[in-house]
C-alpha cells in the first residue's frame, strides 16, 4: 500500500511540474535539427505547454542554415525548415537557407520581428500556412521558381513588404496569403493561378500596381478589399467570377476595365470605389452581369434586363419600392442573393426557364407579389427566398430537391402550395407564420420536416405526414390552433423534436395512422395526446364528408386532385387524394 501511495503521490508532483519539450534530436552550430533517414530538419529548441509561452527558440542575428550536417559520423542532407522553428525569434536579423530545402512548414519564422528579407530557394515547393506571419520588419522576399503553393496566411500583416513577384511557377495561393501588408506597392498575379484566393490582399493600403494574369478565372471574396490606393485594374477575359467584397472599399479606384467573360459578380464588389461613385444613375452593367441600379427608382418603373445578362447580381434592385415588374431574358441563369428584397411594389416578374439558380432573400418581402412561376430548371429554394412576400399560392416544380429554411416564412397570404415528390427536405421556419395555409401535404419524398417549418400556421386544419418523413423539428407544427387532422403514414413512428405541437388543439383533433401502427402511436408522445385515433386501411376512404374539391354538384366529369386542389392527371399509386369529393388513401 505504502509503495502505491508512494507512485501516486510522485505522479501528482510530476504534473505540477512546467511540462516542457525537447524539440530536437541534436543541436549543431547553434541550430537544432530532427533527423529522419538520411535527412535533417530545422527545428524548434522546446514547447513550454504549462505556462502557455508556446514554441521557444534562442535563435539570434545571422543564422545561416547548411546543406548537410554530420552527426555521430553520419552526415544528413537538410531537407526542410519544421513547423515552428524560427517562430517568436525576436532577434533573428537574416536567414539563409539552402538549395537543398524543399518545404518550409507551417509558422516556420513566424513573428520574427527583426527579420529584414528572406530568399526562397529554387526547390521550395510549398511556403506553408503562417511561414512568415507578423514579421514586422520582413522587407523584401525572393521566392524560386520552384514554389507551386503559397499558404493560408503565410505573409498575412507583413506590413514592411513593399513588392513581391509571385512566379509562374504558383498555382495556389491561400486565403489572406498577403493580407495586411500596408506598404506593399506593387503585385503581379501570374496566370499559372486560377484563383486569387479569399483576403488574399485585403488591407494592401499601398498597393498602386496590380497586374492580373490571362489565365486567372475568379478572383475571391474580399481580395483586394480597402486597397484604398489602388487606381485601376484590368480584369482579363480568362476571368468569369468576381466575388463578394472583392474591390470593397478602394476609394482611389476610378478606372475598372472587364470584358463580357464576367459572368458572375459577388455582393458590393466594388461599392465604395471611385468607380461606382461616378457611374450615372440607372441599371449598371458589367461584363454580362446587372451589378446594381443607382440612383431612386420613379415610381411605376418597369425594367427590361438586357438580352445576353447570365446573371442579376445579389441586391441589384434591393429596396427599389419603385419597380413594378421586371422581364429577364432567355438566357439568364442566376439571381441571386437579395437581388430584388424589400422591392415592396413588385408585381410581376417572369422566371425563364434558363435560370438555375435563385439566391437566399431574392425576392423577400416583395408584398406586392402575389404569384411566381417558378422554372423546372432550378434544384433549390433558397433561405428565406420569398419571405415575407405577397405570395398567395406556389407550385413547386418537380425539379427542386431542397426547400430551405425560412423559404416562405410570413407568407401570411399563402393559401396553397404543392410540394412535389423530388423534395427530401424541408428547412427550418420555411412556412413560418403562414396563416391562410390550410392544409398541406408532405410528399412521400421528404424524410426530414425542419425545426418550426409550419409554426404560427394558424389557419392549418389539415396536415398529411407521408410514410417517408422519419424526423420531425421542433415545434414544426407549435401554435397551428386550428388544427383538426393529421394524416401519418408514417409505419415507423417519426421521431419529434421537443413542441411539435405545443398550442395546437390535439387533444380535440384526430390522427389518422395505418391500421397496424395504431398501438404503437397511442403509446408515443406527443401522438399520444391526441384527442383520437383512428385506423386507415389500403385504398379506404379516410374523410366521409365532401371537400368540396370535385364534388358532384360542381363538376360532373370524373377527375382526381391533390388536397390543395390541384387537378392530377392521373390517379397516384401512393398517399393521399381527392376523388368525388372524398380523401382516399393509396399505399
Amino acid at each position: 500500500m505504502k509503495l502505491i501511495m508512494k507512485n501516486v503521490i510522485s505522479f501528482i508532483l510530476m504534473a505540477l511540474l512546467p511540462v516542457v519539450a525537447s524539440a530536437y534530436d541534436a543541436c549543431i552550430d547553434g541550430i537544432v535539427y530532427n533527423f529522419s533517414g538520411d535527412e535533417a530538419t530545422v527545428t524548434f529548441w522546446e514547447y513550454n505547454m504549462d505556462d502557455g509561452s508556446g514554441f521557444k527558440s534562442y535563435y539570434t542575428g545571422d543564422i545561416v542554415v547548411p546543406a548537410s550536417v554530420t552527426f555521430n559520423g553520419k552526415t544528413y542532407n537538410v531537407t526542410g525548415i519544421s513547423s515552428y522553428a524560427f517562430a517568436n525569434s525576436k532577434n533573428l536579423t537574416s536567414v539563409a537557407i539552402p538549395e537543398s530545402v524543399t518545404c518550409i512548414g507551417e509558422g516556420a519564422f513566424m513573428e520574427c520581428g527583426q527579420l529584414a528579407s528572406i530568399s526562397i530557394p529554387g526547390n521550395v515547393k510549398s511556403i506553408s500556412d503562417n511561414a512568415f506571419m507578423d514579421c514586422g520588419s520582413l522587407a523584401s522576399v525572393s521566392m524560386g521558381d520552384g514554389v507551386t503553393s503559397i499558404g493560408y496566411a503565410s505573409f498575412y500583416n507583413c506590413s514592411s513588404l513593399t513588392s513581391i513577384v509571385i512566379p509562374e511557377s504558383v498555382t495556389d495561393m491561400g486565403e489572406s496569403a498577403f493580407e495586411g501588408c500596408k506598404a506593399l506597392t506593387s503585385v503581379g498575379i501570374p496566370s499559372s493561378m486560377k484563383t486569387i484566393s479569399k483576403h488574399a490582399f485585403n488591407g494592401c493600403t499601398s498597393l498602386t500596381s496590380l497586374t492580373i494574369g490571362e489565365g486567372v478565372a475568379s478572383i475571391g471574396q474580399a481580395a483586394f478589399g480597402g486597397c484604398s490606393s489602388l487606381a485601376s485594374v484590368t480584369i482579363p477575359h480568362s476571368v468569369t467570377s468576381v466575388g463578394e467584397a472583392a474591390f470593397i472599399e478602394c476609394n482611389s479606384l476610378a478606372s475598372v476595365i472587364v470584358s463580357e467573360s464576367i459572368t458572375s459578380i459577388g455582393q458590393q464588389a466594388f461599392d465604395g470605389t471611385a468607380w461606382y461613385n461616378k457611374q450615372p444613375s440607372g441599371l449598371i452593367y458589367l461584363g454580362r452581369v446587372a451589378y446594381r441600379y443607382k440612383g431612386t427608382l420613379p415610381e411605376g418603373t418597369q425594367i427590361e434586363i438586357k438580352e445576353g445578362t447570365i446573371q442579376i447580381a445579389s441586391e441589384a434592385f434591393r429596396n427599389c419600392e419603385g419597380l413594378t415588374s421586371v422581364t429577364i431574358p432567355e438566357g439568364l441563369t442566376t439571381i441571386d442573393s437579395y437581388a430584388f428584397c424589400n422591392c415592396k411594389n413588385l408585381a410581376f416578374v417572369n422566371i425563364p426557364e434558363s435560370v438555375t439558380s435563385i439566391g437566399g432573400g431574392a425576392f423577400c418581402t416583395c408584398r406586392a407579389l402575389t404569384s411566381i412561376n417558378l422554372p423546372a430548371s432550378i434544384t433549390n429554394i433558397s433561405n428565406s427566398a420569398f419571405g415575407l412576400s405577397g405570395l398567395t399560392s406556389v407550385t413547386i416544380p418537380g425539379s427542386v430537391t431542397t426547400i430551405g429554411d425560412d423559404a416562405f416564412s410570413g407568407c401570411k397570404d399563402l393559401t396553397s402550395v404543392t410540394i412535389p415528390e423530388s423534395v427530401t427536405s424541408i428547412g427550418g421556419w420555411a412556412f413560418l407564420e403562414c396563416t391562410a395555409l390550410t392544409s398541406i401535404t408532405i410528399p412521400n419524398s421528404v424524410t426530414n420536416i425542419g425545426r418550426s417549418a409550419f409554426y404560427g400556421c394558424s389557419g392549418l386544419t389539415s396536415v398529411t405526414i407521408s410514410s417517408s418523413v422519419k424526423s420531425i423539428g421542433l415545434a414544426a407544427f407549435e401554435a397551428c390552433r386550428s388544427l383538426t387532422e393529421v394524416f401519418c403514414l408514417a409505419e415507423n413512428v417519426p421521431g419529434t423534436g421537443r413542441d411539435v405541437f405545443k398550442n395546437s388543439p390535439i387533444s380535440l383533433a384526430t390522427l389518422y395512422v395505418l391500421e397496424e401502427c395504431v398501438e404503437k402511436y397511442r403509446k408515443t408522445s406527443p401522438w399520444s395526446e391526441f384527442g383520437s385515433i383512428k385506423a386507415i386501411e389500403d385504398d379506404s376512404v379516410i374523410g366521409d364528408d365532401s371537400t368540396g374539391i370535385d364534388s358532384p354538384a360542381v363538376k360532373k366529369e370524373e377527375a382526381i386532385y391533390d388536397l390543395q386542389g390541384h387537378k392530377l392527371p392521373s390517379k397516384p399509386t401512393r398517399g393521399i387524394f381527392v376523388e368525388s369529393g372524398k380523401k382516399l388513401l393509396k399505399r
